[in-house]
């Protein structure tokens, strides 16, 4: 119950307001001036900085813990190619990691268009596994369709949502974060999210994490399928994706950009059976590539520019470039007398050519 006097003032960390601080007073000889309300805005601004430093601490240390998880399932990735065994890993960690209720993983089956409950945690999770939907039915089939994340917060209110489903389940699914499984321009399956815990809603960082998570997911799925193929003529093939495992997990484990240069250029050579390498990053700001890495040069320059030589063929094109006889090719730059061929291919970040990786 507010006294006879009585003020308040917003405790504001930028242009948002975290609460209000308020100060009254049962005596009715006492009023409040405007002096004591600058007083009190502040005593509430300090209040209000030490509240955000605090939501920002806790948001950083979960941030931290959704980093070491991802860490923890990109490592069971490379080193199990079980298949269901790396996608009931993803889809517990996932359910933890974003505090929900329940999850399932959802894979394409190509010879009859279908999705198929794979791996289901949850309360209904025996009732669901094994059961299909048809392509495009309902939510998680409206992702795999349009290769578009969801987030429903609300499901009674979205036309799309299976009831039938919780029906024969008797689970109530309040909410969905469903995204789709994508690998080589492929959709090969969906992973839902069900229900966030002490109702919550999804948000669209949720989203972002659990697309990861999908990420995860669908090289899983395609590494499992490629190792499952027993035809000799493919043994090489198998060979070289267990090598490219080995490098990915040697990358995983660092996080300093010479360290994982290094690494890079180390088993390009190894793969190409070349005597001499170079890794380039683009620098946009100064339009060099720096060489960062480099074995068994004559001599290294520190920048090349960008628009030079066979990697800014590279660069420019976006494509690999292979050069049997440099003698020949007028863009190639000399660091090594005993070159003859060199191979330069893009290190790409999406669409972007972000660097490039020679072999001589």
């Amino acid at each position: 119950k507010p006294g006879r006097a009585w003020m308040g003032v917003p405790l504001n960390a930028g242009d948002r307001a975290l609460g209000v601080m308020s100060v009254s007073d049962f005596r009715p000889e006492v009023s409040y001036s405007s002096e004591q309300m600058q007083i009190l805005a502040a005593i509430a601004d300090q209040a209000a900085s030490v509240l955000d430093k605090a939501r920002l601490y806790r948001e950083t240390e979960e941030r931290a813990r959704q980093l070491a998880v991802l860490n923890e399932v990109g490592t069971n990735l490379t080193s199990s190619l079980d298949l269901r065994t790396v996608l009931s890993t993803i889809v517990q960690k996932a359910i933890e990691i974003l505090h929900a209720e329940a999850g399932s993983l959802l894979l394409v089956d190509e010879q009859t268009n279908e999705l198929v409950f794979e791996v289901t945690f949850g309360p209904a999770a025996p009732d669901l596994r094994g059961q299909r939907l048809p392509f495009g039915a309902g939510i998680v089939g409206a992702v795999a369709k349009s290769r578009q994340p969801q987030i429903v917060n609300e499901t009674e209110s979205d036309s799309r949502f299976l009831r039938d489903v919780d029906k024969t389940t008797t689970f109530h699914s309040r909410a969905i974060l469903a995204v789709p499984m994508i690998v080589k321009d492929r959709v090969t399956g969906v992973i839902e999210l069900i229900n966030k815990l002490e109702g919550e809603r999804f948000t669209e960082e949720d989203q972002n994490l659990l697309t990861a998570f999908a990420t995860n997911a669908a090289v899983a799925v395609e590494n499992a399928r490629l190792f499952t193929i027993t035809d000799q003529a493919l043994a090489t093939r198998i060979d070289e994706l267990s090598m490219l495992q080995e490098i990915d997990r040697q990358l995983n484990q660092s996080l300093e950009l010479r360290t994982v240069l290094d690494l890079t250029l180390e088993w390009g050579l190894r793969l190409a059976d070349a005597t001499a390498g170079s890794v380039g990053i683009v620098d946009l700001g100064q339009n060099v590539v720096q060489i960062l890495a480099s074995r068994n040069y004559t001599y290294t320059p520190a920048t090349l520019p960008i628009d030079q030589g066979l990697a800014g063929q590279v660069i420019k094109s976006g494509q690999a470039v292979l050069v049997n006889d440099v003698r020949q090719d007028s863009h190639y730059i000399a660091g090594s007398l005993t070159t003859r061929s060199q191979l330069s291919v893009p290190i790409q970040r999406g669409d972007r050519v972000i660097g490039v990786l020679n072999v001589e």
